[in-house]
């Protein structure tokens, strides 16, 4: 019994130590499609959006101050007035606005009459 509990102990043991010992460089994140200015910017539009409604939710729960939430809020508003109006500048000089939704960037399939992304109708 003593002899199966101290096999399965070194078995873990093993297990866990592997990684530090091995010789096996970490593998580097492979970007399978890389991102163009207009997927990084509607990111961007998406993280503020998503950082005003927790601060908003932080500040009706208590958590923070009124000075913490009015600075805060406005830097992300900022950050994402700022992301609209670079996508609105790439839009109206690069792309016909009805190769891309105008709701979430999303570039429209083809023969497709509504976004796949967010469901805004395509007008053609």
């Amino acid at each position: 019994m003593i002899f199966f509990t101290m096999l399965i102990v070194l078995f873990v043991i093993i297990v866990i130590a592997y990684p530090f010992f091995s010789n096996n460089p970490k593998p580097e994140r492979v970007l399978e499609d890389i991102e163009d200015d207009k997927t990084i910017l509607v990111k961007q539009k998406e993280y503020s959006y998503t950082a005003i409604k927790e601060l908003e939710f932080d500040y009706n729960m208590g958590k923070i101050s009124e000075d913490d939430f009015q600075n805060l809020r406005k830097r992300y508003k900022a950050e994402a007035i700022n992301a609209i109006l670079k996508l609105e500048s790439e839009q109206n000089t690069k792309r016909s606005p009805s190769s891309y939704c105008t709701e979430c960037g999303q570039k429209f399939k083809k023969d497709l009459r509504f976004c796949t992304n967010c469901g805004k109708p395509n007008k053609l």
